[in-house]
């Protein structure tokens, strides 16, 4: 946070893990700034996270999902007449 001119240094900010999320840890990031300088800090201080995060080859994931499909379950979706697949995947 030392790299954002308008974040005040005392009282101290602070950084700590928030969650462990299902495909994040997120972090709590409170740093002190005048209440003028908010919006600035705020958006200055996600860009500045973000690219150290590039810088340190860190990505963020993305959802993922599962889906197991059964051949019992193919059967059963084929045999369905094209208007009864409509009414039950619309």
């Amino acid at each position: 946070m030392n790299r954002h001119e308008q974040i005040l240094s005392d009282p101290a900010p602070m950084v700590a893990v928030k969650e462990l999320a299902d495909s994040a840890v997120l972090l709590a990031v409170r740093p002190w700034v005048n209440t003028a300088d908010y919006t600035a800090v705020l958006f200055g201080l996600t860009e500045i996270i973000k690219l150290a995060f590039d810088e340190q080859n860190i990505v963020m994931p993305f959802p993922q999902v599962q889906a197991h499909i059964t051949y019992d379950n193919l059967v059963k979706i084929s045999e369905m007449t094209t208007n009864q697949k409509e009414k039950e995947y619309i």
